[in-house]
């Protein structure tokens, strides 16, 4: 058998490096958001550059004046959310589905609200919202964390108003087995996801329409899948 070369050696160690560095990446499990803020120091100071772009484009929409969170409803009426300490940013406007997507700051950590143009009302989903292309689903997803008792967040709303209605979501006991790699919409009722640490598999998450019972979604592939 003819011996590897120099270079072919070299060239299968920087594969099998390319290899792992990619795995390491997909078991990070960062959101849209988290990888949109990586180039900031942190993500507090990510959500108020967002937020400003938001209230110079939309301030008809939404602004922060003084102490409050300025919010123009549908209805033309105005509401004001208390906010002395200034911990909520606007990071979207949705006017297909008449929601802004708000984050909460903490002195630890931050969770996900939407605000509802139509009511007025401030609904919390914990996680980050991942809107379908004609908005009228979102699926809200926060990976998990190595404590046990931090299990990943991953479920799918239907933005309906007063308060988004979730249809559908799935936790795993062992937190090991449900990690997500990515999260993207493929259609308008079909969510494709990538599961697992070291070993992703593809996940497809469908929406059907079952006799007498109604519109239900589907997960195909999915370990630990709770409807």
């Amino acid at each position: 058998m003819k011996p590897f070369s120099i270079q072919q050696i070299v060239l299968c160690s920087l594969l099998v490096v390319h290899s792992m560095a990619n795995s390491q990446a997909l078991a990070t499990g960062k959101t849209p958001w988290q990888q949109k803020c990586q180039t900031f120091e942190s993500e507090a100071l990510c959500a108020e550059h967002i937020s400003k772009q938001v209230y110079e484009q939309h301030s008809k929409i939404v602004s922060h004046t003084g102490e409050h969170l300025v919010v123009r409803l549908t209805s033309g009426r105005t509401k004001l959310i208390s906010d002395a300490q200034a911990r909520y940013a606007v990071t979207d406007y949705l006017p297909q589905s008449q929601y802004l997507v708000v984050r909460q700051q903490f002195s630890q950590g931050n969770t996900w609200l939407l605000l509802s143009l139509q009511s007025g009302l401030l609904t919390k989903i914990d996680a980050y919202p991942i809107f379908s292309p004609n908005q009228k689903y979102f699926f809200a997803w926060e990976p998990s964390s190595d404590s046990p008792d931090n299990l990943p967040i991953a479920r799918i709303f239907r933005t309906s108003h007063p308060v988004p209605i979730p249809e559908w979501q799935s936790e795993c006991e062992d937190i090991l087995e449900w990690r997500l790699a990515s999260a993207a919409w493929a259609s308008d009722v079909e969510l494709t996801l990538q599961q697992g640490l070291l070993s992703t598999q593809l996940v497809q998450v469908v929406q059907f329409n079952k006799p007498k019972a109604g519109r239900r979604w589907l997960a195909n592939n999915l370990d630990c899948a709770a409807p």
